[in-house]
């Protein structure tokens, strides 16, 4: 029995569906030395395991921009995300994200210093670490899902990768084989997870790619993205989903890895 049970958080495959309330952030990039408050959108289409649209998820975004005395910034991202539901089904909720860059040159995100190894990770391309013949029916990013029989699975997965999702360490590597009579139920929310690091990862690499169209750069680093944050801009706008799909791909990743560990 094939399983269909993914939500699909549709990232866009042209930069027209991509959509930015263009009209409520700054077009230039703004002096260094000012404090700024300024707004932006962006939405993207939900889908069901059928590609089709069922609801819109939207993030607005209250950018806040302050410049210490020493020089160090300090730019505030409150978010306020909604899923519409054509049903009716609408969830709300609030996240709200702070990045502090020093005078020195030093990143912190939500009051965590970040490592250089971190900040210096690079956009490559996509590489799949699992079987990419799989990809698109069964993960295929990171996490992944076979049906090796009649109603039997091997589910397996890292438990982490880099900012862009495209790799990870062996050593955090988990498998395990199961059947849908004793394990249906988390059978199917590993699914729902490893599709939606496929889909993030989908959406990493899209953005990206659009982040570096707007800077006019060859290649982009996580210090690249929050820089871009910092800066304003439609390429803030950018950079800010960005963060967000790699986010969203880490922590279904590590959900799928946990749940594998706990079967």
């Amino acid at each position: 029995m094939k399983l269909k049970f993914k939500k699909i958080i549709a990232s866009a495959l042209t930069f027209s569906v991509l959509t930015l309330s263009a009209s409520s952030v700054y077009a230039e990039k703004l002096p260094e030395n000012e404090n700024v408050v300024d707004n932006f959108s962006y939405d993207r289409d939900i889908k069901d395991e059928n590609n089709n649209v069922i609801g819109v998820i939207t993030t607005d975004v209250t950018r806040e921009v302050i410049v210490e005395e020493d020089g160090t910034k300090i730019i505030t991202l409150e978010k306020d995300i909604v899923e519409d539901y054509i049903k009716g089904e609408d969830e709300e909720r609030t996240k709200v994200d702070e990045f502090k860059i020093t005078a020195s040159g030093e990143y912190y995100f939500n009051g965590e210093k970040l490592s250089e190894e971190f900040l210096n990770q690079t956009y490559t391309g996509p590489e799949n670490t699992l079987k990419a013949s799989f990809k698109g029916e069964s993960g295929g990013y990171l996490a992944e899902y076979k049906e090796i029989s009649q109603d039997y699975y091997k589910l397996e997965s890292y438990k982490t990768a880099n900012f862009w999702l495209d790799r990870s360490s062996a050593k955090t590597y988990t498998s395990t084989y199961v059947g849908m009579e004793d394990f249906g139920p988390k059978i199917s929310i590993f699914i729902g997870r490893a599709d939606g690091v496929e889909d993030a990862r989908d959406q990493v690499s899209f953005l990206t790619s659009a982040l570096i169209a707007e800077l006019g750069v060859t290649a982009v680093t996580v210090t690249t993205v929050i820089g871009a944050i910092a800066a304003g801009g439609v390429a803030a706008v950018t950079a800010s989903e960005l963060m967000d799909a790699s986010a969203d791909g880490l922590e279904d990743l590590e959900k799928a890895y946990n749940l594998i560990k706990n079967i």
